[in-house]
């Protein structure tokens, strides 16, 4: 059997319901009780553990500045991003806006205000649990879907995850809401909002669509109307969101795409060892015992019951991520395949019983805790939780004008947090190579930092061989600012912090 019934959903009203596993019980207080008190403690410990500072990884900038347009009135691309033509990798020109439409709507009334920003997040991913907790309800009795949602909500990967402020867990959730929306055959036109949502979180979600007409064959025998409205849908939202915000983010996409058999080669060979990261501790053995346990119950756990419209959708987005040349591989893309891959493990630890169950729990406790005590609980020292970045940003703010053009190795970062166009560089065949795309795209200040391994080895010597046109403008332990000399007097800078020269 390979989904639910029409008729299942009427035994919602029964306090109890055979699955093949044993009853699930759906109803009643004491389950609810049970419900309510592990998502509050998920989600205390999530808000109280929140971080200032912000990891270097840049996305969060993009969608960031995105948000304060919105906020703010300002074109929607006006986000200060400086492509670099041979390094097109580095970013899109425009993201998608739905998390963008989350995060300004926290703008407006608290500002530039990341604590604020990942209570976002950290409320998405809350609801993506409850979300497991129903969409599972079929496939699990209730003790192990609180089971899957526990091993998620205190797993330190998740923990860390909350601090960024990015797309991956919205579009998660909408995800999840989607799968539940269509195998509960509610009407179409919300699966097809529920998709555009997805898909105006992350472009890849692009995928649903397939998915949905797939099961609806699958289901039906035949693509039905259904489908049709579904995908109807999501396409006239798809069409006002380009009318509203004048492009299209697909588009950005489009030219990242660049197909080669070594990239192929590399998503093939990373992604399984990437994988492990969900299940990182500080001592090797145990994260290779952790995931060789938990890869036997998932085997144990497939056959059966399938899901079907999540399992439809993780395949297809499977496939899409190693076809997909355009970047790094990274553990939050897997989010999708490795909640598909828990469900498994823990239908395995249902079915080989309590002593098992207790066995592999203690286990995961014991990494989980490893992990935990190797995290640092107060401050991300990284970007703005970076005292020397801030300095910098804070001179650049005051001391150049909102026209002057930037390179820096995090260029959206430099842009966000200083309202100034700023490109990221690529790494050349030749020096000169770089020095000509500094003076072609006008470039009038370069930011060097001894913390990037890619400033030490190209920036830094680059700048070195060309010491008699540039000038040093500001310099503080970690960040250097140098001006390019144009054949103009260099401006008069007012120091605010570190060392003006």
């Amino acid at each position: 059997m390979l989904h639910r019934t029409a008729g299942d959903s009427a035994s919602a009203s029964q306090v109890a319901v055979q699955t093949p596993d044993g009853p699930d019980y759906r109803r009643g207080s004491k389950s609810a009780l049970w419900f309510a008190a592990l998502m509050l403690a998920i989600l205390a410990f999530y808000l109280a553990t929140i971080r200032t500072g912000h990891h270097w990884g840049d996305d969060y900038a993009l969608y960031v500045h995105h948000a304060k347009n919105l906020a703010t009135g300002v074109p929607y691309t006006a986000i200060g991003y400086i492509a670099d033509p041979d390094y097109p990798t580095y970013s899109v020109r425009m993201a998608p806006p739905v998390f963008p439409f989350a995060l300004a709507a926290v703008y407006k009334i608290f500002g530039m205000n990341f604590t604020a920003f990942k209570v976002v997040g950290i409320l998405f991913f809350v609801g993506a649990l409850a979300l497991l907790l129903a969409y599972f309800r079929d496939y699990l009795t209730l003790p192990y879907r609180l089971l899957l949602v526990a091993i998620m909500g205190f797993n330190p990967f998740f923990w860390n995850a909350k601090d960024n402020v990015v797309s991956d867990v919205p579009f998660f959730f909408f995800t999840l809401l989607t799968a539940w929306l269509v195998e509960e055959h509610r009407p179409a036109w919300q699966c097809g909002i529920a998709a555009y949502l997805a898909i105006g979180t992350r472009t890849i979600g692009v995928v649903l669509l397939p998915a949905i007409i797939i099961y609806d064959l699958i289901w039906h025998k035949r693509i039905t109307k259904y489908s049709g409205i579904a995908v109807a849908t999501y396409a006239g939202l798809a069409i006002l969101q380009r009318l509203v915000l004048h492009g299209d983010t697909a588009s950005s996409y489009v030219d990242l795409f660049r197909p080669s058999l070594e990239a192929y080669v590399q998503n093939f060979r990373n992604y399984p060892f990437i994988f492990a990261d969900f299940w990182l501790t500080p001592v090797f053995w145990m994260t290779v015992l952790i995931c060789g346990a938990v890869s036997l119950l998932a085997i144990r756990g497939i056959p059966g019951k399938q899901p079907l419209f999540f399992t439809l959708f993780v395949v297809l987005y499977g496939i899409a991520l190693l076809l997909w040349p355009g970047g790094s591989q990274e553990a939050r893309y897997l989010i999708p395949i490795f909640v598909l891959f828990l469900f498994y493990a823990v239908r395995g630890m249902q079915r080989l019983g309590t002593a098992a169950t207790v066995a592999v729990c203690l286990l995961l406790s014991t990494g989980f805790a490893l992990e935990y005590r190797t995290q640092p609980f107060k401050t991300i020292n990284e970007a703005n939780g970076r005292e020397t970045f801030v300095a910098m940003c804070s001179w650049v703010r005051g001391n150049t004008a909102p026209g002057d053009r930037f390179v820096f190795n995090r260029a959206r970062t430099l842009s966000l947090f200083t309202d100034r166009a700023v490109s990221p560089y690529h790494e050349p065949q030749s020096a000169d190579a770089l020095w000509e795309y500094f003076r072609s795209q006008n470039i009038q200040y370069v930011v060097a930092s001894n913390i990037f391994e890619k400033d030490r080895r190209v920036l830094v010597p680059l700048l070195e061989s060309h010491k008699n046109e540039v000038e040093p403008k500001y310099e503080n332990s970690e960040f250097a600012v140098y001006w390019i000399r144009r054949g103009a007097a260099a401006p008069t800078p007012q120091v605010t912090s570190g060392v003006s020269r």
